[in-house]
């Protein structure tokens, strides 16, 4: 932290002038937000979980916010009781409260609408729609107590969004939260990246690696797309859970942890149970506060706060002013009439999109039209390419069958694949073997 104290009212008047780099990264809305919460009573500190609530905002993105506002030393750490505390410097004084102020009344439209916007936010999320504030209520609920949680929605609707302001508003909060995308993590490498392994437990294991578990000792675990889990490793993850403790890959010491568990899945658990593809004890391990996030076609009403929100921070982080771009209100109808199959996130890129390609300050309908029309087109053409990609591996696989003369062990070594999934591909594609061909298992 710097401590170059200014005294004078002309400095923090060059510093903070509107001509200033400084007074441009002073004017996003949360800052001027945070600044007008510290004007209003320069001489409290405040700690950052009540700025957090005031500003609708999770923890860390309140202090990411005020890093910079601190090196700059236009706000300054304090002790208080609860730990860390937050007010302008020298409470104001030496002309940086009246400079505040300035910035404040430069950019009281911005101060104005965020203070209605915020209403509608909740730990980082934004929504106004019943089913959004049911969520809401019950993240408020769940959060204070250790209980495992199984958020379900469709992909892109922010599952990891609620697991993380679940724990933000945690006793945890101040503790580690780490994200494991179990799709992404290759079976044969589950225990290691989970329990972690000793050096040497196999080749290229040249030191010592902690598995997820411990890092998130005290902490919060969130794993999403439980639901990608083999069954092998659904056992594993099993017995941790039951027992709070493990091995790491090639040891021997039984390692104790504390951790919260969070998990989130996009498929139907309870199907995947009668067919056999998931554990019901784990499911019933899992699944003891389930909560339902609802897919955006289920809450248009947020819709057009979300654009608008979306559309801000892009304008903010590239040109520096929130409102350099805005919506028509026909464009946000338009916007709140499409179906979002990729939910949220897919609404964030759509609205990036337009933001980027559209040079005028108004969005309007006809420009969301011709996004969404060559989104379809895009889509149309991907369905087109992977109809032809299947024709391709039929063609293939009907080809290799007829060099091998039908000789299923034979043809799936040509194909590289076992004879189970030669059998699936078979009846997929109703490939018919030859009358003059016998099959052969090899």
């Amino acid at each position: 932290m710097g401590n170059r104290a200014m005294s004078s009212t002309s400095a923090w008047e060059i510093k903070l002038g509107d001509s200033s780099p400084l007074y441009h990264q002073m004017r996003s809305p949360l800052r001027l937000h945070l600044l007008s919460t510290f004007a209003a009573d320069p001489a409290r500190a405040f700690d950052a979980a009540e700025l957090s609530k005031k500003a609708g905002i999770l923890v860390r993105d309140i202090m990411a916010c005020l890093a910079p506002m601190v090196s700059e030393d236009i706000i300054e750490e304090v002790p208080i009781r609860s730990g860390r505390g937050y007010r302008l410097r020298n409470a104001g004084d030496g002309g940086l409260l009246p400079a505040v102020q300035r910035i404040l009344k430069d950019n009281s439209q911005t101060v104005e609408r965020y203070t209605i916007v915020r209403e509608k936010y909740f730990a980082g999320m934004i929504g106004v729609d019943a089913k959004m504030k049911l969520v809401f209520e019950m993240i408020h609920t769940i959060a204070r107590s250790d209980a495992t949680v199984m958020i379900v929605g469709e992909t892109g609707t922010g599952k990891e969004l609620v697991a993380s302001a679940i724990h933000e508003l945690s006793p945890r909060a101040t503790k580690a939260f780490f994200a494991v995308n179990c799709g992404t993590v290759p079976e044969t490498l589950f225990e290691s990246e989970m329990f972690g392994h000793e050096k040497g437990a196999f080749t290229g294991a040249v030191s010592r690696k902690l598995g997820r578990f411990e890092l998130a000792n005290e902490g919060t675990l969130f794993l999403d797309e439980v639901g990608e889990l083999s069954l092998g490793n659904q056992v594993k993850l099993l017995r941790v859970l039951q027992e709070h403790n493990f091995e790491r890959l090639g040891g021997a010491q039984s390692i104790k942890v504390d951790v919260r568990l969070i998990a989130a899945t996009n498929r139907p658990l309870d199907e995947m149970i009668r067919t056999g593809q998931f554990r019901e004890d784990l499911y019933y391990r899992i699944n003891v506060f389930p909560i339902h996030l609802p897919s955006l076609r289920e809450r248009k009403d947020d819709i057009p706060i979300l654009a608008t929100d979306f559309l801000q921070k892009h304008c903010h982080d590239n040109q520096g002013d929130p409102w350099a771009k805005t919506f028509t209100e026909s464009a946000l109808v338009r916007l709140q009439g499409h179906r979002w199959p990729g939910n949220v996130r897919e609404l964030e890129n759509a609205v990036t999109r337009l933001a980027f390609t559209v040079t005028g300050e108004k969005i309007g309908v006809a420009d969301v039209e011709r996004l969404l029309n060559a989104n379809e087109s895009e889509d149309a053409h991907a369905d087109e390419k992977a109809l032809k990609l299947e024709e391709v591996e039929r063609q293939h696989i009907q080809a290799v069958l007829r060099h091998s003369r039908w000789n299923i062990k034979r043809a799936a070594e040509l194909l590289g694949i076992s004879r189970v999934t030669l059998y699936k591909k078979i009846r997929a594609y109703e490939l018919q073997r030859p009358e003059d061909v016998a099959t052969e298992e090899g």
